[in-house]
């Protein structure tokens, strides 16, 4: 009894390391004490996701800790070490978590599973500066943030319960029927964020950078232009310019920064400008905004508050 005891305490110190070094993770164990299949998400909302259909059959590993951006991380040994275990890696794909390649081929087996399938995906918009900045551009063709419409989330539900029922037959009845009720959920809150998006008098935003094009395009709104023509890249004095045009013509009042990515210059442009300054959250995972639907729940009424 005792050997039992101590091996249930192991697993327990191992599920708590897996929680500090890769973020938020359900590592709690079954009622039966089975150990749960292992999976890894590379990015919140695909975690909250796989979560909600897994649910205690699946120990769900977060690899991009909150609040950084996927754009500037690498995972680093102790992260792909806790993650040996791992059967598959729920990934954005395009571009956006290219670094998740490290982690399958750290010896883990795992394998990569990219949920853009069966999503129709934005051509990212063609630059002045593309030419020379091509080598650096990480999305590549195509926008990766899809998640954000919940149209194209209900389609990743679909695929994860998929990939799930796949790896683990005898549990795909309950991975089906808790995809089924978080789709139904998903669909009862977007037909509450469009009612409030449709009250909106000024449907054109500026955002911080081109992350949120799914988002406008579900709920109607129009991105008048975006701070950063690259991620992480400062806009040059020209950009800049034709910037400070649009949002004079358009009467913006408020930009919207991003909370993963540095914005004093930004806050510079929005101050010149007389212009107010919000943020809309492209990944969550933090108080207010810890699962999928509060996420996209928060950003609908800042929109809603700050666009009037």
């Amino acid at each position: 009894m005792g050997g039992i005891l101590a091996f249930v305490g192991i697993l327990t110190l191992l599920g708590a390391g897996c929680q500090r070094t890769t973020g938020s993770t359900d590592a709690t164990e079954s009622q039966d004490n089975i150990p749960k299949i292992e999976v890894a998400a590379t990015v919140f909302p695909v975690y909250d996701m796989v979560r909600n259909v897994g649910k205690e059959h699946v120990q769900t590993h977060l690899i991009l800790s909150p609040g950084v951006s996927p754009h500037i991380f690498e995972p680093t040994p102790s992260i792909l070490k806790k993650l040996a275990n791992t059967k598959l890696v729920f990934a954005i794909g395009v571009g956006l978590d290219n670094w998740v390649d490290d982690i399958v081929k750290s010896g883990s087996g795992a394998k990569k599973i990219t949920l853009e399938r069966n999503i129709t995906l934005h051509e990212e918009e063609e630059h002045e500066e593309e030419e020379e900045e091509a080598s650096e551009d990480e999305h590549g063709e195509f926008n990766p943030h899809y998640w954000l419409s919940p149209a194209n989330a209900i389609a990743m539900v679909q695929s994860i319960e998929e990939e799930l029922s796949a790896l683990d037959p005898t549990n795909a009845t309950a991975y089906k029927q808790n995809a089924q009720n978080y789709i139904a959920e998903l669909r009862a809150k977007d037909t509450q964020w469009k009612t409030s998006i449709t009250s909106l008098d000024n449907k054109n935003i500026v955002t911080f950078h081109d992350a949120f094009g799914y988002f406008a395009e579900h709920f109607g709104l129009s991105v008048l232009a975006t701070f950063e023509e690259f991620p992480g890249k400062e806009p040059t004095p020209q950009y800049l310019a034709r910037l400070q045009e649009d949002v004079k013509e358009h009467n913006v009042k408020t930009m919207y920064l991003e909370p993963q990515l540095a914005v004093g210059a930004i806050k510079s442009f929005a101050k010149d400008q007389n212009v107010e300054l919000g943020i809309l959250d492209p990944l969550g995972g933090v108080d207010g905004r810890n699962s999928y639907i509060e996420l996209i729940d928060y950003n609908v009424q800042t929109i809603v508050s700050t666009n009037k």
